[in-house]
């Protein structure tokens, strides 16, 4: 079915081939007579009218976690997606997809510590005598852990070092931050990164003196995670589903979030999705819609999925679309049918053209002078419907005689108004 084109008296949406529109942007008192007629044949005719279309709720979206965006690590999220048609009417929710983003990493646990090799023999080094203390922090990427459980070992013989023997590491792909801090020292001091898939131990020969400022909270073991990742979550939608969005089947689809299952909060729409995938960003209707969408953790908009079911009625009002014209005696008056992008209507002896682009579909005749006889002529080559108002708008019965390009109009006493000839 072809897209309807623009007419005088009405607007004919480009997102729905063939749907009627009406904004009452464009409509004149003649005009809206002449498009009641058409409705009213529409309706008495339902062999001739497309029925509504139901649309049937949203089959489960998958959600994967994408790195950046603004959603926090160690966190559940549950999401369902929504059809929205071109009246505003939604659909019920799909089912809930459930994805979580990474925890954070865990600190180690306490390393093993000794200043003697296997054998009994101590390890050569820097470090003076005195108590030291050892603990681990866990590194991935960007992220460091908070500090670990910490160790002590007190040192005798000037001149030695100490073997820090990792445990098992906290989480995959991670590496051992070592830390050291001497009784004296102001605070902690990093000595050494050890991966540990490829190493299980770290000799600290005291090479790396200790921090003189380690007391600057810039310079200490993270109080809380640093550096953790956030994330964003693409959600897509059910394959079915997509050819919907595709095909503009529907106007538009929502995306909801929340973080307990079920529990759907005033605020949970994360996006009203009307975004098409016209190339160059313009979002020309004529492209289907996108079928992702991707949550960055903004804040969520007022709206919660709806607990009760609304019709998608996605074409209440379609003008058949015709190759040739019909004939005429089997419709109702003033259907109205499309023929090679013009518009017609059933007038009482054929089909009637309505201009086209807004012009010559309605005639209106002034009478200022009340009189009993108006005589008024007119361009069409039929005898046009004729429609009488007084001069307060009020529509009037009056007897009405055709000629050729005349209609003569007779009433029971003299009157002012107008005529509206269609």
């Amino acid at each position: 079915m072809a897209l309807t084109p623009y007419y005088g008296f009405s607007f004919f949406g480009g997102n729905t081939p063939g749907a009627l529109t009406d904004d009452g942007a464009k409509f004149t008192g003649a005009d809206r007579i002449l498009l009641d007629r058409m409705l009213h044949a529409l309706a008495s005719s339902h062999r001739h009218l497309r029925e509504y279309q139901s649309i049937s709720d949203p089959g489960t979206p998958t959600a994967v976690v994408d790195d950046d965006g603004g959603l926090p690590a160690g966190a559940t999220y549950f999401y369902v997606v929504t059809y929205v048609d071109e009246d505003g009417l939604e659909s019920l929710p799909s089912d809930e997809v459930q994805v979580s983003t990474p925890v954070a990493i865990p600190p180690p646990d306490a390393p093993l510590l000794s200043d003697e090799d296997d054998t009994g023999t101590p390890f050569g080094g820097a470090l003076t005598p005195g108590l030291y203390f050892y603990a681990l922090t866990a590194l991935h990427d960007d992220e460091e852990s908070i500090l670990g459980p910490q160790v002590s070992i007190t040192l005798i013989d000037d001149g030695s070092s100490v073997e820090v023997t990792l445990p098992d590491p906290p989480a995959t792909g991670v590496e051992a931050q070592v830390w050291r801090m001497a009784a004296n020292d102001a605070g902690w001091t990093r000595i050494g990164v050890v991966p540990f898939a490829t190493a299980g131990t770290f000799l600290d020969a005291g090479t790396t003196p200790s921090n003189p400022n380690a007391d600057d909270p810039t310079q200490s073991p993270p109080a809380t995670n640093s550096g953790q990742d956030v994330y964003s979550v693409t959600v897509t939608l059910a394959a079915p589903d997509q050819v919907l969005a595709s095909d503009r089947q529907i106007a538009a689809w929502r995306v909801y979030r929340t973080e307990t299952s079920g529990a759907w909060p005033a605020s949970s729409l994360v996006a009203h999705v009307v975004d098409t995938t016209d190339p160059s960003g313009s979002n020309d209707p004529s492209y289907g819609l996108v079928t992702q969408f991707r949550d960055d953790g903004d804040v969520l908009l007022d709206g919660l999925p709806p607990t009760t079911s609304q019709a998608m009625a996605l074409a209440p009002y379609v003008f058949d679309n015709v190759t040739a014209l019909p004939p005429y005696a089997g419709y109702p008056a003033w259907y109205p049918v499309i023929f090679g992008g013009q518009l017609y209507a059933r007038g009482p002896s054929g089909w009637i053209p309505l201009g086209g682009s807004g012009s010559g579909s309605v005639q209106i005749f002034h009478q200022d002078i009340p009189a009993a006889t108006w005589t008024i002529p007119h361009t069409y080559p039929y005898p046009p419907a004729v429609t009488v108002t007084d001069s307060t708008g009020r529509q009037v019965l009056s007897d009405i005689s055709h000629a050729t390009g005349v209609v003569t109009v007779t009433h029971d006493f003299d009157l002012a108004g107008t005529a509206h000839l269609s």
